[in-house]
C-alpha cells in the first residue's frame, strides 16, 4: 500500500509517512479491542523521509519583501533592543 501511494507521485513522502502512522495507530486500537489479530502496520518499516532543496533568500531579496522594513522598525524600536 505504501509503495502504491509513493508510486502515484502526487503525495509527498511526509504524507505517505503520516498515512502509515495513522493506520498503525488505528490498527493498534483495533488490536487492543480484539477486532484484529495482528497489527501489520507495525511490522512495516516507514518510508524514507523526503529531501527538499532549500533556496534561502539573498539579503537583496529579503529587502524587497513587503513588510520587511516595517518588521525591522518594530524590532529596532522594541524595548528589549534598546
Amino acid at each position: 500500500m505504501l509503495a502504491d501511494l509513493t508510486a502515484r507521485g502526487d503525495l509527498s513522502p511526509t504524507t505517505v509517512r503520516y498515512v502509515r502512522v495513522v493506520l498503525r495507530i488505528a490498527l493498534a486500537r483495533a488490536l487492543k479491542e480484539g477486532k484484529v489479530l495482528r497489527n501489520v502496520a507495525a511490522l512495516v518499516d516507514p518510508p524514507p523521509r523526503g529531501t527538499f532543496e532549500r533556496h534561502p533568500l539573498s539579503a537583496q531579496k529579503v529587502g524587497e519583501r513587503p513588510g520587511i522594513r516595517t518588521l525591522n522598525l518594530v524590532i529596532k524600536s522594541h524595548l528589549l533592543c534598546r
